[in-house]
């Protein structure tokens, strides 16, 4: 029998190269990494293949019953659109998930020889609960203390929304924790309006609109509106202490508006509707509201002044109510207050009157007593 040698050096050329190459594919390893991207129906599975000789297939496997996943037997991705000969991080997007459901997870690479399977460690992430989707819309219809809040609910969610509205604060990223609305359940997707009330003027608010259902909330995305400048309000009392050149004027804040007033006193004149070109106090910024009072002078005797209250800030300049008031005739009397001022002059028309009687009577009586005396003499 004749050996062929050249036969049996490949054979053994052949059997060598093959252990060779079955050591080479057991060295790729397979890391995995943290899950990302979780939603309520898909996640993304991250993972690092190393030390690869010919991987021709890697991705992730997984599973819900805790066991580690396996290739052949868990659902699996596989993101090798070719043979892999480099290190590589990789990610694959794992889909069909169950909302609120706790799934376990690890990266594998498959090497061509043998089939050798490379398994990383098991990796556990939760899906989200099936919340609703929801969109915030600009905010309209701005005044000094409300506006007009928008959204959209464009997916119910697993369950139909309890509640839904808009949120808002001065900080931003508001939620329900904060100041919202409260427009009752929903039954069916599309926009909404709501009034956003109890604002302060001259402000920068943020906003989003929010529902909650069985599996949680959801928010909008945020938006920002400024409420306008909103005017004091002021109101003006009686004048008292009337003397010939000064009185004392009474107000009261009773709405410092927004901004803070940066002015507030009283303006009179002798003509009526008194405003900032008239006569007036200035009695600084006021940030509070309640009463207050000042001295006005260099008034002339005996005339009728027409006062008002006001405050001023960058919204404009409030008043309060017109009232009148007449200067006292001598350093000891005072003038009455009215809509005419005449009650002085009424009261000192009587005093004439009584004095003439007075004066008239005294004289007839002397009169009487005069003719009687002479009648007497007479007889």
């Amino acid at each position: 029998m004749k050996i062929n040698l050249k036969s049996i050096s490949c054979c053994v050329m052949t059997l060598l190269l093959l252990f060779i190459i079955q050591n080479s594919a057991t060295a790729a390893t397979a890391i995995t990494q943290n899950v990302t991207n979780i939603s309520y129906n898909n996640a993304t599975g991250n993972g690092t293949v190393l030390d690869p000789f010919y991987v021709i297939a890697y991705g992730v496997c997984w599973n819900t019953t805790g066991d580690p996943p396996d290739l052949d037997e868990d659902n699996c991705t596989n993101e090798a659109e070719r043979a892999l000969r480099k290190d590589l991080n990789f990610s694959s997007v794992m889909s069909g998930l169950e909302p609120g459901t706790r799934y376990f997870v690890r990266a594998y690479a498959r090497e061509w020889w043998g089939g050798v399977i490379s398994y990383g460690d098991v990796v556990a992430f939760t899906t989200t609960r099936f919340i609703p989707t929801v969109t915030t819309q600009p905010v309209t219809d701005i005044k000094s203390k409300s506006a007009l809040g928008h959204g959209t609910v464009e997916d119910l969610g697993l369950s139909n929304p309890t509640q839904h509205g808009v949120c808002w604060n001065s900080d931003g990223d508001p939620t329900i924790d904060d100041k919202k609305t409260e427009e009752g359940a929903l039954y069916e997707t599309g926009p909404f309006a709501t009034e956003i009330k109890g604002l302060k003027g001259n402000r920068t608010y943020f906003v989003r609109a929010y529902a909650t259902n069985q599996e949680g909330t959801a928010y909008g995305n945020e938006v920002v509106f400024s409420t306008i400048a909103s005017p004091p309000i002021v109101s003006t009392q009686d004048v008292d202490e009337i003397n010939r050149n000064y009185a004392t004027a009474n107000g009261t804040i009773i709405d410092v508006g927004s901004p803070d007033p940066n002015q507030h006193g009283f303006c009179w004149n002798t003509t009526g509707m008194p405003d900032l070109g008239d006569d007036i106090t200035e009695q600084g910024e006021v940030n509070e509201t309640g009463t207050f009072s000042t001295v006005i002078s260099e008034l002339l005797p005996d005339s009728i002044y027409y006062v008002r209250a006001y405050a001023t800030n960058t919204a404009g300049t409030s008043y309060g109510d017109e009232v009148s008031f007449r200067t006292a005739t001598n350093s000891n009397g005072s003038a009455g207050v009215g809509e005419d001022g005449y009650g002085y002059c009424f009261i000192e028309t009587l005093n004439t009157i009584n004095m003439v009687l007075m004066h008239g009577v005294i004289v007839f009586s002397g009169i009487v007593l005069a003719i009687i005396y002479f009648k007497r003499r007479r007889r």
